[in-house]
């Protein structure tokens, strides 16, 4: 029973830790999502500022055209509609990049103390991972010894019943042959009481008969003698 108290008292302060893990993990992780969130807010606002210097660019090179010559209007609109092409296609292309932000490309935005912030939070949530293992491996197996020592407890107690029920019985047993033998004893005593009361009436009987025969006694017999 003791040994089985111990082991409850241990699977409760596991079972305390576990929670307390648990719940540490959890809010470890919401922090990690508002990082998250975080950093895919930096890359939106990168990609508004790249967006606006291609329209400068532009702006420009419709200046530039304006002060050409009407001989090299052809020349200058090709030459022209090609940096326009380019950005255009470097755009799309930074678009597209950045509709599937990577964690590498925006992390050269962040600063030093977040992205240590951010390794010490996965280190600890690792560290973490790795004890609530270790903590449900010994739950298991305390587990598994509370199980056998209820296993054993049961078998125990009904072994104390059995012991028991026969103790019981063997007490019984006796009781009742102390008895017997206490009327037995009672019945030799009254009968030997029977047979004293008897051989003594006998004797008065006999020295009755003696003195009935000897009315004188002794004396008168020694006299006689004389």
């Amino acid at each position: 029973f003791f040994l089985l108290y111990i082991h409850r008292r241990k699977v409760s302060s596991l079972e305390k830790e576990r929670q307390h893990l648990q719940s540490t993990v959890e809010a470890l992780q919401e922090e990690k999502k508002l990082l998250h969130s975080k950093l895919r807010n930096i890359p939106v606002s990168e990609k508004v500022n790249v967006i606006e210097k291609p329209s400068a660019d532009k702006r420009d090179a419709s200046t530039a055209t304006e002060d050409l010559g009407e001989s090299s209007s052809s020349q200058t609109l090709t030459s022209t509609s090609d940096p326009l092409q380019d950005v255009g296609t470097s755009v799309s292309q930074f678009n597209n990049m950045s509709d599937f932000p990577s964690f590498g490309d925006a992390s050269s935005s962040i600063p030093e103390d977040q992205l240590r912030m951010i390794d010490n939070i996965n280190s600890l949530m690792s560290e973490l991972a790795v004890e609530r293992e270790e903590l449900m491996r010994a739950l298991r197996i305390e587990s598994s010894n509370c199980s056998k020592l209820k296993e054993l407890n049961r078998d125990l107690t009904q072994k104390l019943e059995t012991q028991t029920q026969r103790l019981e019985l063997l007490t019984s047993e006796r009781m009742a042959n102390e008895n017997v033998l206490a009327r037995q004893v009672d019945t030799h005593f009254n009968d030997a009481t029977m047979y004293a009361d008897e051989g003594d009436e006998v004797v008065e009987r006999v020295l009755g008969w003696i003195m009935k025969l000897f009315p004188g006694g002794p004396k008168r017999r020694t006299s006689k003698l004389h």
